[in-house]
């Protein structure tokens, strides 16, 4: 799946090989799992489905709206924001790793005041 611009609504469960955003939005109440390669570098991930990436996922400059993210391969954020809105999580499972190689990490609200924002590592953070 490939989102360049534009609004692509989920409506029921769906699984795909490989994902990439650059901007546009990704919403609708259907969970998505990516079995594959991730790059989000741009662009809203959003709605009340579940996310769950299995594979090492690289992402920057994104902003997640209303999802559970699970990143079961871990994932890494080398530059830019994670903007994380109301109702959103973000999950490091047991034994996976989030890694923030760029100075200046900020994972906020966008200003939103946003409500119910949580990040869970379980994993581990570095």
């Amino acid at each position: 799946m490939i989102i360049n611009g534009g609004t692509v609504t989920i409506t029921s469960a769906a699984a795909v090989a490989s994902y990439t955003q650059s901007g546009g939005t990704l919403t609708g109440a259907g969970d998505l799992t990516v079995t594959g390669a991730m790059s989000w570098t741009g662009g809203v991930i959003g709605g009340t489905g579940l996310l769950t990436t299995e594979q090492a996922v690289t992402f920057s400059s994104v902003t997640l709206d209303g999802r559970i993210w699970t990143l079961a391969g871990g994932g890494t954020r080398p530059v830019g924001d994670l903007v994380v809105r109301s109702g959103s999580s973000v999950v490091v499972p047991l034994s996976e790793v989030l890694t923030i190689t760029a100075p200046g990490y900020r994972m906020h609200d966008g200003g939103t005041s946003a409500t119910g924002v949580q990040l869970t590592v379980d994993g581990a953070l570095v």
